[in-house]
C-alpha cells in the first residue's frame, strides 16, 4: 500500500494520532498533550495536525463533546476530514440532523473520502428511513469508485432487502462488463434462475450477452441457457426469441462445445411454439431465424430436427428460410448418417392433432385413432394372416390362440391376448363398444378380439385379418405370413394372390409358413426346400417355415423365424412403424380438414335451407291468417244473408197472412166478439204457415249455408293438408301436421238441429192490442149491437181495418220470437271460425321461432367459424408442418442399413 493511501487508511479508521506517538510509557493523551504544548510555542506553528490528532483520541474514549470541540478547530488540508468525523460523532451519538448537516457541507478533496462520506450518508438515511436519499448515496458511492471496499457488495445488499431486482441485475450487468468477475455472472444466474428477471424485457439483456460472447464462451453459453429457462413459459417467451435470433444471428458457433443444453431449449421451443398457441403471423418473424440458428449449433449427428424443421417450414412458408440454411439442412439430412428412428416425435404431433380435432370440434375416424395406440406401442409386433382360403387360414390362428372361435367374416380382426381376457369389441367410425358376436357389428368396423394365447403374449404379437384382404389394414401390419396350401403349396392362385398384393404395398415384407399334415421330417424338409426355391425365384427376400402339424410344439422356432425375418432389423422394423403411424396421422389430418369443409358446407346449406322454410313458414302463416280474417267475415255475411232473407220474407208474409182473414167477417158477424174471433183465426193462419212453409224454409237455408261453409272449410283444411305435406317432403320427416278442428262444424250443426226443433210459434195477441182503431172497434162492437141499422157500417169498418192494417208490431214480435236464438248462435259465428284456424297459426308460429332459433344458432356457429380464421387456419399450417418435417424425419432414416439383433427369448 502507497503511502497516500496509508494516510487515508489511518485517517478513516481514526488512527492518524499514532503516527505522533513514541513513548509507551506515557498514554496517548498526555503524549498529545505534550506535543501540543509544545507546538503552541513555536512562533507561526500549525496546531491543526495536533488538535485532528486529539480529537481521534478523544473519540475513542467516547468522549464526543471533546472530540467535535478539537475538530471544530481544524483548518488545514484536515478539515474536510475533521468535518467528516464530526459528523460521524454526532451519528453515533444520535444527533441525525446534524450529521446530515455537516457531511453535506463536506468539499471532500480525496475519492476515498468522497466514497466515504456518501456510504456514511446512506447508512444515515437508512437509519432515519429515507429510501429514496439511500438510492441516491449509495448510487453516488458506486459512481465515485465502484472497487472501492464493499461499495457494490453493500449496494446488491441494499437493492436485494428493497427488492429491487432490475437495479440489482443492473449492477451485476455493469459489474459483469467493467470487471468479467465470474462471480457477478454467478449472482446474475442466480437472480434469472429464482425468477428475478421475469419482468425485464428480454431485449435489455442483448448487450450483456454479446459482451459475455466476446470474453467467455462458457459464460455465454450458460446465460443463454438460464435466460432462456426464465422466460419460455412467460409472455415474453417470443420477444425472448427474438433476442436471442439477433445475438445468433451474427454468431460464429464454430468454436463453441457447450451447446448441449442449449440445443435441448431449441427443440423444446419450437415444439411450444408449433402447437397451435400462438398466431402464426407471430411465429413467421421468430421461426425461421430460430430454425437457422438452431441447426448452425447443432452437431452433424444430431441435426435431423432441426434440418427436417427447416425444410417443411419452408414448405408450408415458402421463402421464408435463408437459402444458406436450406443447403445446409438438405446436407445434414441427405448426407448424414442419423442415429435413430424418430418413432416417438409422432406421439407428439398425434397429441397435438388430437387437441385441435377437440379444440375445432372436428371428428377423425376412430378406427384410426385406434389402431395408432396399438401401432405407438413398438413393443408390439403386428402381423398380417393371410391365405388362398379362408379355412387354412382360420386353422393357422386357430393353433396359435388354440381355440376354434375364430369367425368368417369380411371385418378385419385384430386378434391379441391380454391376461385371461375373453372380449370382442367393435371400434367403428364414431365408437366403441362391446359385442357378443360379429352378426352385431356395422359394416366397415373393426373387430378387436382379446383372447388367452401364451404365444401371442409371450411375445407380444398381434395379428390381423381379414377375408377381404383389405390393402389398408394390410399396409399398417409390419408383415404378412402367407399360410400356404398344404395341398398345392405355391399354387399360381396363391402365386398370382401374392403378386397382387406385392403390387399393392411393395414396402410390406411377406414370408411364407407351410404347415403340413406328413409326419416324415425328412419328407416335409424336401418338400419346404423346393418350395423355398420356387418362392425366392418371384420373391428373393421373402422365406418360408415350415412344420407338421402332427409334430410337437413349435412355437419358440416359430418366434424366432418372425423376429428374425421381420423385426431383427430394428431400424426397418422402426421406420415401416413409423410410416404406418405418420400414414395413420395424415389421414386423420386430411378426415379433420373434410369435417372442416363438410361442416362449413352442412352450416351453410343448412342455414339457406332454414332460411327458405323459413320464409315459407312465413307465407303459409301469413295465409292462413288472411283466410281467417277472410272467413270470419265471409261465414257471418252469408250466414247473416241467409237469416235477413228468411225474415225479410216473414215480414212479407205474417201481415198478408193476417190481412187474408178480412174475408171471415161478415154483415152478420157477432161484432161484440168478432175481435176474439179473429184473433183466434189469426193465430190459426200464422201457426200453418210456421208448420206447413216457413219451418221447412229455415231448416233448408241454415243448413244450406252449413254444408256450404263445411265445404270450405274442407277446402282451407285440404290445402293445409297438402302445404304441410310439400313442407315435409323439404324437412324429410313427419314435422308439420294442422288439425282437424271439424268439431266446431259439428257443434254448429248440432246447435242448429236444437234450434230447429226448439223453434215454433206462441199464440199472439194480435186482436187485444191497444191501438186506437182496434179499441175503437171493439168498443163499436160492444155498444152497436143493440142498434141493428149500424150492423153494415161496423162491418165496413172492421172489414177495411183488418185489410189495410200493417201489423208491423205483432210481425217484429214474431220475427224476433223465431230468431232470438239464431241471433245469439251468429254472435259466437265469429268467435267458432276464427278458432278452427287458430291452432294451424300457432303449429306455424311455433315452427317459424323455432326456424328462426335455429338460424340464428346457425349463424351464431358460423360466425364463431370464421369470425378468427387464424384459429382453424393457423394450427393446420402448422400441422402440416410438423407432419412434413415427420416425412422427411422418416424418409431419412428408413433407407439406412440396418444391423440385425437377436430375436429375445
Amino acid at each position: 500500500m502507497d503511502e497516500r493511501k496509508e494516510f487515508e487508511q489511518s485517517l478513516l479508521e481514526k488512527t492518524y494520532y499514532q503516527s505522533y506517538l513514541n513513548n509507551t510509557e506515557r498514554s496517548p493523551v498526555e503524549q498529545l498533550g505534550a506535543i501540543y504544548v509544545a507546538e503552541q510555542q513555536k512562533e507561526g506553528s500549525d496546531l491543526s495536525p495536533v488538535r485532528y490528532a486529539q480529537g481521534e483520541i478523544y473519540y475513542h474514549y467516547k468522549d464526543y463533546e471533546a472530540a467535535i470541540f478539537k475538530w471544530e478547530h481544524v483548518t488545514n488540508d484536515l478539515k474536510p476530514w475533521a468535518l467528516k468525523n464530526m459528523a460521524d460523532a454526532y451519528f453515533d451519538i444520535g444527533l441525525l440532523v446534524e450529521a446530515e448537516d455537516i457531511y453535506t457541507r463536506i468539499e471532500p478533496n480525496s475519492k476515498t473520502l468522497n466514497v466515504e462520506v456518501a456510504l456514511q450518508l446512506f447508512s444515515l438515511h437508512m437509519e432515519r428511513g429515507n429510501v429514496e436519499a439511500a438510492y441516491r448515496s449509495i448510487r453516488k458511492a458506486i459512481a465515485i469508485d465502484p472497487d472501492y471496499s464493499d461499495v457494490t457488495a453493500i449496494a446488491i445488499e441494499f437493492y436485494e432487502n428493497q427488492n429491487d431486482w432490475k437495479q440489482a441485475v443492473d449492477l451485476c450487468i455493469e459489474e459483469l462488463v467493467r470487471t468479467r468477475n465470474i462471480s457477478w455472472l454467478s449472482t446474475l444466474l442466480g437472480y434469472i434462475e429464482n425468477g428475478y428477471v421475469k419482468q425485464i424485457e428480454p431485449a435489455y439483456f442483448q448487450s450483456i450477452l454479446n459482451t459475455t460472447l466476446q470474453w467467455n464462451e462458457r459464460a455465454f453459453v450458460e446465460l443463454v441457457y438460464s435466460l432462456w429457462k426464465c422466460y419460455m413459459e412467460e409472455p415474453s417467451f417470443l420477444d425472448w426469441l427474438h433476442t436471442i435470433n439477433v445475438v445468433m444471428d451474427k454468431l460464429d458457433v464454430k468454436g463453441i462445445k457447450e451447446w448441449n443444453d442449449v440445443d435441448r431449449l431449441f427443440k423444446q421451443s419450437y415444439l411450444q411454439l408449433v402447437n397451435g398457441i400462438y398466431p402464426v403471423s407471430d411465429l413467421q418473424r421468430i421461426i425461421p431465424h430460430l430454425l437457422e440458428n438452431w441447426l448452425k449449433i447443432t452437431d452433424e449427428t444430431k441435426g435431423l430436427f432441426p434440418a427436417t424443421a427447416i425444410l417443411s417450414w419452408n414448405e408450408v412458408f415458402p421463402y421464408t428460410i435463408n437459402q444458406n440454411a436450406m443447403y445446409l439442412a438438405e446436407e445434414r439430412i441427405f448426407h448424414v448418417e442419423h442415429e435413430h428412428i424418430p418413432v416417438d416425435e409422432a406421439l407428439d404431433v398425434f397429441h397435438v392433432l388430437n387437441e385441435w380435432v377437440i379444440e375445432n370440434r372436428l371428428k377423425v375416424d376412430l378406427r384410426k385413432s385406434w389402431l395408432f395406440t396399438k401401432l405407438q406401442q413398438l413393443e408390439n409386433k403386428h402381423l398380417f394372416v393371410m391365405s388362398s382360403t379362408d379355412a387354412i387360414k382360420k386353422s393357422f390362428i386357430q393353433s396359435i390362440v388354440r381355440d376354434d372361435i375364430i369367425p368368417s367374416t369380411t371385418h378385419p380382426l385384430y386378434i391379441y391376448s391380454e391376461e385371461e381376457a375373453m372380449e370382442w369389441n367393435e371400434i367403428s367410425r364414431s365408437k366403441q363398444k362391446p359385442i357378443q358376436s360379429i352378426e352385431e357389428a356395422s359394416e366397415q368396423s373393426l373387430i378387436e378380439m382379446k383372447w388367452p394365447s401364451s404365444f401371442l403374449q409371450s411375445y407380444n404379437y398381434a395379428l390381423l385379418a381379414s377375408n377381404m384382404e383389405d390393402s389398408t389394414v394390410v399396409s399398417l401390419s409390419d408383415g404378412v405370413i402367407y399360410i400356404l396350401n398344404p395341398d398345392t403349396p405355391f399354387s399360381d392362385i396363391e402365386l398370382a394372390g401374392i403378386i397382387q398384393l406385392r403390387e399393392q404395398v411393395p414396402d410390406v415384407p411377406v414370408h411364407f409358413i407351410l404347415r403340413s399334415p406328413l409326419a416324415d421330417k425328412d419328407l416335409i424338409k424336401r418338400q419346404a426346400d423346393e418350395l423355398e426355391n420356387s418362392i425366392q425365384d418371384f420373391f428373393p427376400d421373402s422365406n418360408l417355415f415350415y412344420y407338421s402339424t402332427n409334430g410337437e410344439d413349435r412355437s419358440e422356432e416359430l418366434h424366432q423365424f418372425l423376429f428374425k425375418n421381420f423385426f431383427a432389423k430394428e431400424k426397418q422394423f422402426e421406420g415401416r412403424r413409423a410410416t404406418n403411424l405418420l400414414r395413420l396421422i395424415r389421414e386423420m389430418f386430411t378426415d379433420g380438414l373434410n369435417y372442416r369443409v363438410t361442416l362449413e358446407d352442412g352450416l351453410q346449406s343448412s342455414l339457406e335451407f332454414h332460411e327458405m322454410m323459413c320464409d315459407k313458414l312465413k307465407a303459409l302463416q301469413q295465409n292462413v291468417e288472411d283466410w281467417k280474417s277472410d272467413k270470419v267475415v265471409h261465414f257471418a255475411n252469408t250466414y247473416q244473408t241467409v237469416k235477413q232473407q228468411l225474415k225479410a220474407d216473414l215480414r212479407r208474409k205474417v201481415p198478408s197472412l193476417l190481412q187474408s182473414t178480412a174475408d171471415l167477417i161478415k154483415e152478420d158477424s157477432d161484432f161484440g166478439t168478432l175481435h176474439v174471433q179473429l184473433n183466434k183465426h189469426m193465430n190459426e193462419h200464422i201457426q200453418a204457415y210456421f208448420n206447413e212453409q216457413f219451418i221447412f224454409e229455415l231448416r233448408e237455408s241454415i243448413l244450406t249455408w252449413l254444408d256450404e261453409t263445411e265445404s270450405d272449410l274442407k277446402d282451407s283444411q285440404q290445402y293445409l293438408q297438402e302445404m304441410a305435406e310439400s313442407l315435409n317432403g323439404f324437412y324429410e320427416e313427419e314435422k308439420l301436421s294442422f288439425p282437424s278442428n271439424f268439431h266446431i262444424v259439428e257443434d254448429w250443426r248440432r246447435d242448429i238441429k236444437r234450434l230447429l226443433n226448439r223453434t215454433e210459434i206462441e199464440e199472439y195477441n194480435i186482436f187485444y192490442r191497444t191501438n186506437p182503431a182496434q179499441l175503437l172497434l171493439k168498443s163499436a162492437g160492444k155498444f152497436l149491437k143493440v142498434l141493428p141499422q149500424n150492423q153494415s157500417f161496423l162491418y165496413k169498418q172492421y172489414k177495411k181495418y183488418v185489410e189495410q192494417e200493417k201489423y208491423e208490431e205483432v210481425t217484429e214480435q214474431i220475427v224476433s220470437s223465431i230468431f232470438l236464438e239464431f241471433d245469439l248462435f251468429e254472435k259466437a259465428l265469429k268467435a267458432d271460425t276464427a278458432s278452427f284456424f287458430e291452432e294451424s297459426v300457432e303449429i306455424l308460429k311455433e315452427n317459424v321461432r323455432e326456424t328462426e332459433t335455429e338460424i340464428t344458432f346457425i349463424k351464431e356457429e358460423w360466425n364463431e367459424l370464421k369470425a378468427n380464421p387464424e384459429k382453424y387456419e393457423d394450427p393446420v399450417k402448422l400441422l402440416e408442418a410438423r407432419l412434413l418435417q415427420y416425412e422427411f424425419m422418416v424418409k431419412a432414416t428408413v433407407d439406412v442399413e440396418p444391423s440385425i439383433q437377436s430375436a429375445p427369448k
